[in-house]
């Protein structure tokens, strides 16, 4: 008798089987995508640094910044 009234329900099962399966192929290239955009970023700034000749303190300070606010980034994004 239970596994009448649940049987309705078996697509619905499926279908929450099937998302939380492509939710885990998806989170690992979600990081791997951002991780390579921000070491991206990062090598922008270097070039964009070595273009237009800043002085040394300036691009140490840059780079300090960039290399603080990368990896909290993506602890808020395996957070949320």
């Amino acid at each position: 008798m239970v596994v009448l009234l649940l049987l309705p329900l078996y697509p619905l099962f499926l279908l929450l089987l099937l998302t939380a399966q492509l939710l885990a192929l998806l989170v690992p290239l979600l990081f791997l995508v951002v991780a390579l955009l921000l070491v991206i970023r990062l090598f922008i700034l270097l070039l964009l640094i070595l273009v237009l000749r800043l002085p040394p303190p300036v691009v140490v300070v840059l780079v300090a910044i960039l290399l603080s606010i990368w990896p909290l980034l993506l602890f808020h994004l395996m957070v949320n």
